[in-house]
């Protein structure tokens, strides 16, 4: 069963077309080709980086909530705090000898 494709039309200048044409022909590719590649990879860049950015917002806003909430930390915490400050200890002690 054949892909179902979409047409996109645009409007260039001339020159903006003969650079395109000499990219694809350096590519070893039609125009068609070489656009509808150049613009789908451009395009998942912008929108890895607008997702990463809007997680990266949403992340920050959320890390701010939680260190400045005024909640004890619970056990599970406190154990990984002091498994964390042996390790530093015995790290520390072995450094010294």
């Amino acid at each position: 069963m054949p892909m179902k494709t979409e047409r996109l039309d645009m409007r260039l200048k001339p020159e903006h077309k003969l650079l395109i044409a000499r990219a694809a022909e350096i590519e070893g590719q039609s125009i068609t080709q070489y656009a509808a590649h150049t613009l789908v990879s451009h395009s998942e860049q912008v929108v890895q980086e607008h997702e990463l950015l809007q997680l990266s917002a949403r992340d920050s806003k959320l890390f701010v909530e939680i260190m400045t909430a005024n909640e004890k930390p619970n056990a599970a915490l406190l154990e990984v705090v002091e498994e964390y400050n042996a390790e530093r200890r015995s790290t520390a002690a072995q450094m010294a000898h």
